[in-house]
């Protein structure tokens, strides 16, 4: 898990005084994790970056003519990317979006073709998989859910747990439950 927020935003959101630090601990240690692994539960994601791979098939919905599309995986940079008949080499194909970080796609250049015997799980991409740096609207969205968790921390049903996930509760601010759908993603990492 990502811890997406810090105590001075959670703090800053509250209009806490300089001094006033009795609840600190409870906002860094609980409050601020528990938003994060929420919003990363309710989006199956995790906004950190991780060494890793991914595996793609050459078929929809990964392929399309000479575009690979990640699907629900970002990836910030390849390390290795090969197929079932040998190496991709960073000259033969573009990052896509080209200047923007994470991508979500690679496309092959003029006059290359990808080499593929199989097409079920023929690439795999290793390298840092993520978004690279938290967006700044998942970062606001922490920061309003463990601000929100704090100002109701007496109340019951803060916290929901759902097959081993835990979810943004329904009671929670709506402005933070439409940047979480914007996310949502029907997997983590391959």
């Amino acid at each position: 898990m990502t811890i997406l927020c810090t105590l001075a935003e959670v703090r800053s959101m509250l209009h806490f005084d300089a001094g006033d630090t009795a609840d600190d601990s409870l906002i860094q240690n609980v409050l601020i994790p528990a938003a994060s692994a929420m919003i990363e539960g309710d989006c199956h994601f995790n906004f950190g970056t991780l060494q890793s791979f991914l595996k793609a098939d050459a078929a929809p919905p990964y392929l399309y003519g000479n575009t690979l599309y990640f699907r629900d995986n970002l990836v910030v940079a390849i390390d290795n990317f090969t197929s079932d008949s040998g190496t991709l080499t960073p000259d033969m194909y573009d990052l896509l979006p080209l200047n923007f970080t994470p991508k979500d796609r690679v496309r092959l250049k003029p006059g290359y073709s990808w080499m593929v015997n199989v097409a079920n799980g023929a690439f795999t991409i290793t390298g840092t998989l993520g978004y690279g740096s938290i967006p700044s609207d998942v970062n606001f969205a922490a920061t309003k859910l463990a601000a929100w968790m704090y100002q109701t921390r007496d109340s019951e049903g803060n916290i929901q747990v759902i097959e081993n996930v835990t979810e943004v509760p329904a009671q929670a601010p709506p402005l933070v439950k439409n940047i979480v759908r914007r996310y949502s993603h029907d997997q983590i990492f391959a």
